[in-house]
């Protein structure tokens, strides 16, 4: 479509409104497939498929640096994993994680007016277990048995795809201030457990 409106522009006989137009299409269909591009990465993220959970998460993180957000200060997020290796967990635990993690840093990054957010993320050799710590305004206490009834149909969709993994998953006040969200999903067949520790930051700019 955007060869078609570049080859547009030299037929003869349109004015310079209409020219105008036709540049004003093009940058919306460029911008429309930029989004696609994005949307697609998002739902079926490569790093993901072939380098695994941390190595996503990571990606993620970085895209999220390029931007800026409408924050009252910088925003800088850590993330921490530990005996992450060669091995993977399964493909459908793994995209599991990876969307409750990602949509608890979008909730943080849009309600929380935190400065950072700390992201954990530990195999061992019983359990993946990860938690996403921000230092904002705090989600207040939330029934379990009511996430639907409340409104909060987002974090629904997040306790389902960690318990339709055997896990569990906690959604209430950080430490000091602020939303604390933990996840435990069991695993077996681990005996080989790497000693890899690995951290990773990234800062957004606030507007």
């Amino acid at each position: 479509i955007t060869m078609e409106l570049g080859l547009l522009k030299f037929h003869q006989g349109f004015n310079d409104g209409v020219l105008e137009d036709i540049d004003s299409i093009t940058t919306k269909v460029k911008d429309t497939n930029l989004r696609l591009r994005q949307i697609v990465r998002g739902i079926h993220p490569a790093e993901l498929v072939n380098s695994g959970l941390v190595a996503a998460l990571k990606s993620h993180l970085e895209d999220l640096g390029n931007q800026s957000i409408v924050n009252p200060t910088v925003l800088n997020i850590n993330l921490r994993s530990e005996g992450f290796g060669d091995q993977r967990l399964p493909i459908n635990m793994e995209t599991d994680i990876y969307r409750v993690v990602q949509q608890a840093i979008s909730n943080s990054i849009q309600h929380a007016g935190a400065s950072t957010i700390q992201v954990s993320i530990i195999w061992s050799k019983i359990d993946c277990r990860f938690t996403v710590e921000d230092n904002g305004r705090g989600i207040g206490d939330i029934d379990p048995k009511d996430i639907v009834k409340s409104g909060h149909f987002g974090l629904a969709n997040m306790r389902d795809r960690i318990e339709r993994n055997g896990g569990s998953l906690e959604i209430g006040n950080g430490t000091n201030s602020g939303t604390k969200l933990t996840g435990v999903i069991s695993v077996t067949n681990r005996t080989d457990i790497p000693d890899l520790t690995s951290n990773y930051k990234v800062t957004i700019k606030n507007t």
